[in-house]
């Protein structure tokens, strides 16, 4: 199986067994399952839109949102095949505006999907704390680790449900 760490502001989808990993503060990342083909792709933004005299980049999610479903669609994925999940947009105290652009974040993910009708069959969202994503691209499957001084929880959902 292929292992690859997401950084922020990239995106990664693989037609064959991968575990995508990245860590979330305000970011938001989204997992994207083919219900049908059985591989996906994520991706994982810091601010929601493009700022003033800013070029066009995936550490949007305005962008990074559209580039992954495209993509997807470009390998044979059917958007009806499609499933999501939503990660992240944590306010992590004291990191200035975070609630601010987590919230943007999310709403800017929900946003895109309800766009395209991509259903959300997993949201972990807001919150104080960081987060540990896992994603799984043959199964869907999707494992977060909330990061807060000594705490780690886990939950584990497929998209494939």
């Amino acid at each position: 199986m292929e292992k690859y760490y997401l950084r922020p502001g990239y995106i990664y989808i693989s037609m064959v067994p991968a575990q995508i990993t990245t860590i979330l503060g305000s970011c938001v990342s989204v997992c994207l399952f083919d219900t049908e083909m059985h591989w996906g792709g994520m991706n994982h933004f810091l601010l929601p839109d493009i700022l003033k005299n800013r070029e066009r980049s995936t550490m949007y999610g305005i962008d990074a949102m559209h580039r992954l479903i495209n993509e997807l669609i470009e390998c044979g994925s059917l958007l009806k095949n499609l499933t999501a999940g939503i990660v992240g947009g944590g306010f992590i105290k004291g990191n200035g505006n975070s609630a601010e652009v987590a919230g943007m974040n999310i709403t800017c993910a929900r946003n895109i999907l309800s766009e395209f009708h991509i259903p959300v069959n997993l949201e972990n969202t807001g919150g104080t704390h960081g987060r540990k994503l896992v994603f799984y691209t043959e199964t869907g499957v999707i494992n977060v680790g909330m990061i807060g001084g000594a705490v780690l929880e886990k939950d584990f959902n497929a998209l494939s449900r």
